[in-house]
């Protein structure tokens, strides 16, 4: 479940959102944000393969 969790949360609060916002406004959006929304994305995708991996050594390891 954590690892389905991890990789999902982050997908859905972080990523989609982001991507949409540059998708919906491209030509109509500053630098500034543009960036911003990059880095949001970055950080997204960051933590869902910090979680996926938690997850997967503590499977691979038997851990609860």
């Amino acid at each position: 479940m954590a690892l389905i969790g991890s990789f999902m949360t982050m997908l859905m609060a972080l990523i989609y959102p982001c991507a949409c916002y540059l998708k919906l406004y491209s030509g109509k959006l500053s630098k500034v944000q543009i960036t911003i929304c990059i880095l949001i994305i970055i950080v997204g995708v960051v933590g869902a393969c910090a979680g996926t991996y938690s997850a997967m050594s503590k499977i691979i390891n038997g851990e609860n």
